[in-house]
């Protein structure tokens, strides 16, 4: 009785943070019928990919929490800028009737929650600043380390490929 060749496929197209944690768990399942080199490389081959993915996760935060430090800034300039205009009318008119007044207290309010969301931000960019540079990634050069990652990502997914047909 001859032995029939196992096959295994293993999808390599990753392009997410959520490819690339499915194709480190496929690796992990590969690994545990493997023996020898074999399942080393593709233990380690997870490994990198998971790697990859926590760094991509936190680049991709990072610019997801820029976008919003952004809005919030753009938010309160709006806000005080409604704020100083009403206060300005009210200086060159005559007394401030009741409405004039309740819409003062609502921008004061207004500049005030989105000051606490610029703070809000740029805590929540501190924290990122920090993750990111645990990863030995820099904020002011988001684009080659996206770039960076989507390569070493590649050439991961690449040798897995290669593995598998092997």
């Amino acid at each position: 009785m001859a032995l029939k060749p196992i096959q295994i496929l293993v999808e390599t197209d990753v392009t997410g943070e959520e490819d690339i944690s499915k194709l480190a768990s496929t690796l992990d399942d590969l690994a545990s019928t493997l023996d020898g080199d074999l399942k080393v490389q593709a233990q380690q081959a997870a490994q990198a990919l998971r790697d990859l993915g926590a760094k991509q996760g936190a680049i991709d935060n990072f610019v997801k929490l820029k976008t919003e430090a952004g809005d919030a800034a753009a938010k309160l300039g709006e806000a005080q800028a409604a704020a100083q205009r009403l206060g300005q009318q009210l200086a060159s008119g005559a007394a401030s009737t009741r409405a004039q007044s309740g819409q003062m207290e609502k921008l004061r309010d207004s500049v005030r929650e989105a000051k606490e969301q610029v703070e809000k931000t740029g805590s929540a960019l501190d924290a990122g600043r920090a993750r990111l540079a645990a990863y030995g990634v820099s904020s002011t050069n988001l684009a080659r380390a996206q770039i960076e990652v989507a390569s070493a990502t590649k050439q991961v997914a690449a040798e897995v490929a290669q593995a598998a047909s092997a």
